[in-house]
């Protein structure tokens, strides 16, 4: 099925399961008098503190997690791609390699009936910074249907399914075994140089090989030291804490890879050049 094949689902939370048996079940398009969904617009995601250093921790957190895209499926004029649950709910998915999300739009493109093979042959992947997805995904939704029907609406950030097994074989929980969760490489005491000013970051990985791969390139006489995982939810949420207690996290950056890099570009021109712009008052529900 198509988001187990990709996100290596199998003995992971029965949540997470569902969810992505759902998106191989369903590649037509559902009407309810309408295609569209309302969806609001979503607000910063933050834990205590008064509402002056909350913005400011937002500012700063969002700062660095913006430099990570992301990737995920609309329609030919932005509208995002959901799932429709069969009763009251939307679920839709951002992915973390472009790869992720063209195994998904291709498989939706294949298993097409001929009704919706025209609106799978005009979809699109676009990229969106992991701030933004990663608010989303924190953060339900109550819509109604242009029928009247009230939607609730969900997103999920997608790993790998070679770095989720890695975070299981690690952590030994069962946390990553949740809907939604994102394994976060790092070593310990492991620097980088800031890319701006002066010291020294923290660097976590979203994919373990290229932390092993930077860490080999800088110590190439060094015995590789033990791997360790944080959870991304889990982190943004100490982060967003004003004053946070956690002085490892202080200076975290989040690194991505260079493909990711690169495919994030090229889907901005082509959305640039095609005038598509993510929409954030509507979505549209497949089945």
């Amino acid at each position: 099925s198509l988001l187990h094949l990709h996100n290596g689902i199998e003995g992971r939370g029965s949540d997470q399961g569902d969810h992505c048996n759902d998106f191989s079940k369903r590649k037509g398009l559902l009407f309810f008098g309408s295609t569209f969904v309302g969806f609001p617009l979503v607000s910063n995601a933050a834990a205590g503190g008064d509402k002056g250093t909350v913005a400011t921790a937002g500012k700063d957190v969002a700062l660095r997690l913006r430099r990570v895209p992301t990737f995920t499926i609309v329609d030919n004029t932005g509208l995002p791609v959901h799932i429709f649950d069969g009763q009251s709910a939307a679920r839709g998915y951002f992915f973390l390699t472009y790869k992720g999300a063209e195994i998904v739009l291709d498989d939706a493109k294949n298993a097409a009936v001929e009704d919706d093979k025209q609106f799978w042959d005009d979809a699109r992947i676009i990229s969106l910074p992991l701030d933004f997805a990663l608010q989303l995904s924190l953060n339900k939704t109550v819509r109604k249907t242009q029928s009247g029907q009230e939607i609730n609406s969900f997103y999920t950030i997608v790993s790998t399914p070679e770095d989720i097994n890695s975070a299981l074989n690690i952590d030994g929980g069962n946390r990553f075994k949740l809907d939604g969760a994102v394994p976060l490489f790092f070593i310990e005491g492991m620097k980088t140089p800031k890319k701006e000013g002066d010291g020294f970051d923290s660097p976590v990985y979203f994919q373990k090989n290229q932390l092993i791969r930077d860490w080999v390139k800088s110590n190439p006489d060094q015995k590789l030291p033990p791997i360790k995982v944080l959870d991304l939810r889990e982190t943004f949420v100490t982060l967003m804490k004003p004053g946070g207690n956690d002085d490892k996290l202080k200076d975290i950056s989040f690194v991505t890879t260079l493909d990711a890099k690169f495919a994030a570009m090229d889907c901005s021109k082509k959305a640039m050049e095609d005038g598509i712009k993510y929409n954030m008052t509507n979505l549209v529900l497949v089945k």
